[in-house]
């Protein structure tokens, strides 16, 4: 229900959280966009949001809205990420015969379903995404 609220205000929606008791509920709302998400934005979307949830009394009980970016420990997993993040070091888990593999290095490229990392070595390496375990900005510390 809240997903045509994200999309009018030009956000992807990554994820949502819901924790705490019924008392002291908190939900969690991870949005981000191509240029990424600032507090403002953040703020904008929590008020679009809670009426949507107030008239719809989706959860019983007090609860607090948080709206926020998914932070970069995320996992890389849709392809307007991937676009986002060509620069940046990542670390990449990749489906072998045996067992998988860990991949580290820049991420130089993305299109027809494979991402480019030109490795530390040097050496370029071409990975399909279907052949991706997992994803992630490899943060340096």
């Amino acid at each position: 229900m809240i997903r045509p609220v994200l999309e009018r205000e030009g956000v992807y929606f990554m994820d949502i959280s819901l924790r705490g008791n019924r008392d002291r509920q908190v939900l969690e709302v991870f949005v981000d966009t191509d240029e990424g998400i600032t507090t403002e934005k953040c703020a904008e979307i929590s008020r679009a949001i809670s009426p949507v949830l107030d008239t719809q009394d989706v959860l019983v009980g007090r609860y607090s809205l948080m709206v926020s970016s998914p932070g970069l420990d995320r996992l890389l997993t849709q392809a307007w990420q991937f676009r986002k993040n060509v620069g940046r070091r990542v670390r990449a888990k990749v489906r072998e015969v045996a067992a998988a593999r860990t991949v580290e290095g820049q991420l130089v490229g993305f299109g027809d379903g494979h991402i480019t990392i030109k490795l530390d070595e040097g050496q370029m390496e071409t990975i399909s995404l279907e052949s991706l375990v997992e994803a992630k900005i490899n943060l340096p510390w």
